[in-house]
């Protein structure tokens, strides 16, 4: 079931709420399960489930659901994608939007949790 959250709402939650439709009338919803498990081994390592799902603000239980056999609301694919800088049409559909690319790099990710500790540590930066 789809539906938008407080959260989820922003100046694309519109084209991402159509694009989530479209993902989920043509593509097979096990697959993203596997592009979110490729997506965290290639960001934290074969053994970084419960520290994926903290930084995607998920329980390691129900992000366990969601790398398994559950399709996880549009809200939660924002969050990895925001937290990741993964394309989001990619981690939906399996395929990069125009200008696009698939996963990010583990130096990808790290860049951007690095970013973010010099952004909490001294929000002026």
């Amino acid at each position: 079931m789809l539906y938008a959250c407080p959260e989820f709402v922003s100046a694309n939650a519109t084209n991402v709420f159509f694009a989530m439709m479209d993902y989920m009338s043509t593509t097979n919803p096990c697959a993203i399960n596997g592009r979110i498990r490729e997506l965290r081994i290639r960001l934290y390592g074969p053994r970084g489930k419960s520290a994926f799902a903290r930084d995607v603000g998920l329980s390691p239980s129900t992000y366990n659901y969601y790398e398994n056999d559950r399709v996880p609301p549009a809200d939660v694919l924002v969050r990895i994608h925001e937290r990741t800088g993964c394309d989001l049409s990619w981690l939906m559909t399996g395929r990069a939007s125009s200008g696009g690319s698939g996963p990010p790099d583990r130096s990808d990710s790290e860049l951007h949790r690095a970013l973010d500790t010099l952004l909490m540590a001294d929000p002026r930066a």
